[in-house]
């Protein structure tokens, strides 16, 4: 333990330099346990006790609202204060920009030092962070300042914390149920960044389980740490922390992301950096994500459904009569989408039906200063992304539960989320005939559908039903505009601009007459306009039509006649499917398209 002077610079609470390079963080934990330094003066046998005793005691502070918990002992008050000093340090780094001197900046928080913290010896204690700048990497002290006492504590700042709002409930999964815990709880969420997969890319498990995604239960019944979620009642979903990407292609000569149309982008590997706050690593040619900017906000993640989005119908018991010969109730059906396992998710909706939906779910769970809104190109490519970062190339499994009907000799999917075939996907479009998951998402082969290859990911990408993105072509022209904006998109196309996302057609390019010429229009809109950074589309694929995407994905972009983009792939889309499929849609009602919703809290 190193000594501290005696005298203080009163302008900080403790004083501690930067540790070179080789010192190591514990790695996926939130907060690192707190740790005391010495006073500079012997301390006799009294003093050393006194100190050992009152090491965690930090008294008579008032807990802010949202971390007020009863019956706390003293080293979990403490841990709060830490947690507290966090938020604020979110709230500092969404609404200023870093200035740096000699690559270091302290930030003081008056609310927090207002609070009269005690120390061991009664002094009073103030709280901040010091914020180090060294070849990029920034890293995060926080700690408090007691007299002769210092703590300290070092904050894995590799990922952005998961925003909340009322009504949401971090869980975790115990290998048997999912429970409620702490904001605080360690176990909640790892984030591993960039992770180099191991060679054997068949299995379906692999180096990227290593990654524990945060997941949340929404739910406007009153939930506390401990509780335990009933499947039947979940409303699960999974935190995408916002991160910078770039893409290194086996094309040697290529000059990502300039050299784009010149690029042979058959090939290539995702890497990514979590950003601190807003604050983005942008060297050797890292990028922002479109992703985490939403009306010129800039957003530290988004929530996004765990699953296919389904509709669950209950039954409300809103009044009640009682007379002597009988007891009346009136009943009203109350129509709730959720994101769960093994449910029905919900098709045979247009894109511009999808898109109001999505838009009713913040106030369908009384969420407060949040959004929600029908997935987006950008948001599914921040996701695929993520994905493809530690999975290195090893493909996610295919939910592809359908059942065949003898009688009219056709397979059709029976739409059950979470589920997982018996290999990874087959290419004769051949289906499970279970009317039950075959595996379902909690087991050991069903979570090889998730994303993480654990049950913290997000579900049904690859397979389930195709999924409509809030992404289309505009093209000048009647009929085009008549489709679009008067039959099948009209809420959609008419919404604000950060609902959606408008790509550029082609000009020069000819209306289709034939599937032939539905080929070139969608191929030769793909090669006029390649402006679609991180939206899983030009950048993952060489071609507007045939499977020309990664991992052998379907790749038909979007023309005239068929304007909107769907994602994933449907339950007998075999190998063309998968997180890098997209095909183009006239944007109507059909059974085998479902939908996702994202969710926003802003600050």
């Amino acid at each position: 333990m190193k000594k501290k002077k005696k005298q203080h610079n009163k302008k900080k609470w403790f004083n501690i330099f930067y540790k070179n390079k080789k010192k190591k963080v514990k790695k996926n934990k939130r907060i690192k346990k707190q740790k005391f330094k010495k006073p500079q003066k012997k301390l006799d046998k009294l003093l050393k006790f006194y100190f050992l005793i009152l090491t965690f005691l930090i008294i008579t502070y008032e807990i802010p609202e949202y971390l007020k918990i009863k019956n706390l002992d003293n080293e979990q008050k403490f841990n709060n204060l830490l947690v507290a000093i966090e938020k604020e340090t979110d709230k500092y780094l969404e609404n200023n920009e870093l200035e740096f001197t000699n690559d270091k900046l302290y930030i003081t928080f008056p609310e927090i030092n207002e609070k009269k913290i005690k120390g061991p010896e009664g002094e009073t204690c103030s709280g901040g962070v010091e914020v180090y700048n060294n070849d990029s990497k920034i890293t995060f002290e926080i700690g408090l300042m007691c007299g002769e006492y210092a703590s300290e504590l070092i904050l894995n700042r590799d990922v952005n914390p998961p925003k909340l709002t009322n009504n949401m409930y971090p869980i975790i999964y115990d290998g048997e149920k999912w429970k409620v815990v702490e904001e605080s709880d360690s176990e909640w969420f790892i984030y591993n960044e960039t992770i180099k997969n191991d060679e054997n890319k068949e299995n379906g498990t692999g180096d990227f389980e290593k990654d524990y995604w945060a997941n949340v239960q929404i739910s406007t019944n009153e939930l506390n740490a401990g509780d335990i979620i009933d499947e039947k009642d979940l409303n699960v979903y999974v935190w995408i922390p916002r991160y910078t990407y770039k893409i290194v292609y086996e094309d040697s000569k290529c000059n990502w992301p300039e050299d784009i149309e010149k690029c042979d982008r058959s090939e290539g590997e995702i890497k990514i950096k979590y950003s601190h706050g807003i604050i983005d690593e942008t060297k050797e040619d890292y990028i922002i994500h479109p992703a985490f900017i939403f009306n010129d906000k800039q957003l530290t993640g988004i929530w996004v459904s765990k699953f296919e989005i389904s509709l669950l119908i209950e039954e409300d018991l809103d009044s009640e009569e009682e007379t002597e010969e009988v007891n009346e109730a009136t009943e009203e059906e109350i129509n709730l989408y959720v994101s769960a396992p093994a449910m029905q998710s919900i098709s045979n909706q247009s894109i511009s039906d999808s898109f109001k939906e999505s838009l009713t779910i913040k106030d369908m769970y009384q969420l407060e200063n949040a959004d929600s809104h029908l997935m987006k190109s950008s948001e599914w490519g921040a996701v695929a992304y993520l994905t493809e970062s530690i999975h290195d190339g090893e493909k996610i499994w295919m939910n592809n539960q359908g059942i065949y009907n003898e009688e009219s000799e056709t397979i059709y999917s029976n739409n059950i989320t979470g589920c997982t075939g018996i290999n990874r996907s087959d290419a004769s479009g051949k289906v499970s005939n279970s009317e039950t998951c075959a595996n379902s998402y909690n087991t050991k082969q069903g979570r090889k559908t998730s994303t993480t290859g654990n049950i913290s990911g997000v579900y049904d990408l690859y397979g389930g039903l195709w999924e409509w993105s809030a992404t289309y072509l505009e093209y000048n022209d009647p009929w085009h505009i008549r489709y679009t904006k008067e039959k099948y998109g009209k809420l959609l196309v008419d919404s604000n601009p950060e609902y959606k996302e408008v790509l550029v057609s082609d000009p020069e390019s000819i209306p289709a007459t034939s599937y032939l010429s539905h080929l070139e229009d969608g191929d030769s809109n793909y090669k006029y306009d390649y402006n679609t950074s991180g939206m899983a589309l030009h950048e993952i694929s060489t071609d507007g039509k045939y499977s020309t995407s990664w991992q052998s994905g379907n790749s038909y972009y979007p023309n005239k006649y068929l304007p909107f983009l769907i994602r994933g792939g449907d339950f007998q889309s075999g190998t063309s499917g998968g997180l890098f499929s997209y095909r183009r849609d006239s944007g109507e009602a059909n059974y085998s398209i479902t939908w996702r919703p994202t969710i926003i809290v802003f600050e």
